[in-house]
């Protein structure tokens, strides 16, 4: 299929040439061959709020969202792709409007993308009633974000509030069907841990999944002692999937996966061996983090190990000597 993107449809194919064969100056077959530039090859419907992927290919947001919700690759072609990725098509979405309120567009295409601007429309409307303190009101629009913080509410009686975890269950999954990550994140534990719900673990991994790729670093590191550790509907652990999460959530900032990745690098866990990597990822989590993140102190010991060893990088005794002094002082234990 043609690629599309905003870089690639100049402003004088805004409109098709015009023909006597129309009212309007189109003819049918000119004007639906046009029209098609601007479909979403997921929805086929004209795209109303465009972007463009990895891939080089223009989709409807929401759709190409849900789509690498459960992909990591585009559904054109073999291209690797994330959420994080994906750009606004501002001068396609112009153009579309332009298209629209002209009425050269066919009545079904029409008909589907004022549709769904009407839902766009509600949904600006709950953000402004959120912004102002109105949560129930833009959660009872629809608007995930305040659906989670209702489900907040609920769970612990706050705002005037009464305890209600069914209602607190009903936002959250709501809010996080919607789209909302930390919604995604809190259903994820919530099946994990059987809290208000029944224990499933298959569910806690798709949300967890789901957040992940909209960069939820916590999504990705639970993912990784899932993966790791096995059991439960896993028949067995999954170290190369363990590793991989691990180092998406090393990447996004997390302490605890970066120690937990350098434990995979110095020992070959999922990974080659690699003790220059291992380094690398045990001093950012030596320097990072808070104090009592749960593995900030193992990364200072085994930092310190290495470099009084001279692995994976030169070797400095004195330091060495001091980080493993300030491991113990942070609470870690040998045999830890």
């Amino acid at each position: 299929m043609e690629k599309r993107s905003q870089s690639t449809i100049n402003d004088s194919s805004l409109y098709p040439k015009p023909s006597k064969k129309s009212k309007k100056g189109y003819d049918a077959v000119t004007i639906n061959s046009f029209a098609e530039t601007y479909q979403c090859p997921i929805t086929h419907g004209l795209m109303f709020d465009p972007v463009v992927a990895e891939d080089g290919n223009t989709y409807e947001r929401e759709a190409i969202q849900e789509w690498l919700s459960k992909n990591a690759r585009s559904p054109l072609n073999p291209t690797g792709m994330t959420i994080k990725g994906l750009i606004p098509a501002r001068q396609i979405q112009i153009r579309i409007v332009k298209m629209i309120e002209s009425g050269i567009v066919d009545k079904k295409l029409t008909k589907a993308w004022k549709e769904r601007k009407k839902e766009a429309d509600l949904i600006k409307a709950a953000q402004k009633l959120f912004r102002e303190g109105s949560t129930m009101e833009a959660a009872k629009l629809g608007l995930p974000e305040a659906q989670v913080m209702a489900a907040s509410m609920y769970l612990f009686g706050k705002h005037g509030f009464e305890k209600d975890a069914d209602k607190s269950m009903e936002y959250l999954k709501k809010g996080a069907e919607g789209g909302d990550m930390s919604g995604q994140y809190m259903l994820a534990v919530s099946y994990k841990t059987g809290s208000g719900v029944d224990r499933d673990m298959s569910e806690a991994i798709l949300w967890f999944e789901k957040a992940a790729q909209q960069g939820c670093s916590k999504s990705m590191y639970v993912l990784g002692n899932i993966y790791e550790e096995g059991g439960s509907e896993l028949d067995h652990n999954y170290v190369q999937k363990a590793a991989s999460f691990y180092e998406e959530s090393a990447n996004a900032g997390s302490c605890d996966a970066q120690y937990k990745i350098g434990e995979f690098y110095y020992n070959g866990k999922g990974v080659a061996k690699n003790y220059k990597e291992a380094r690398k990822w045990f001093e950012k989590a030596s320097q990072g983090g808070r104090r009592l993140d749960r593995f900030k102190a193992d990364a200072e010991f085994w930092l310190g190990k290495m470099m009084m060893k001279g692995e994976g990088g030169c070797t400095d005794v004195s330091n060495g000597i001091q980080l493993i002094s300030k491991s113990a002082s942070n609470g870690y234990k040998v045999g830890n």
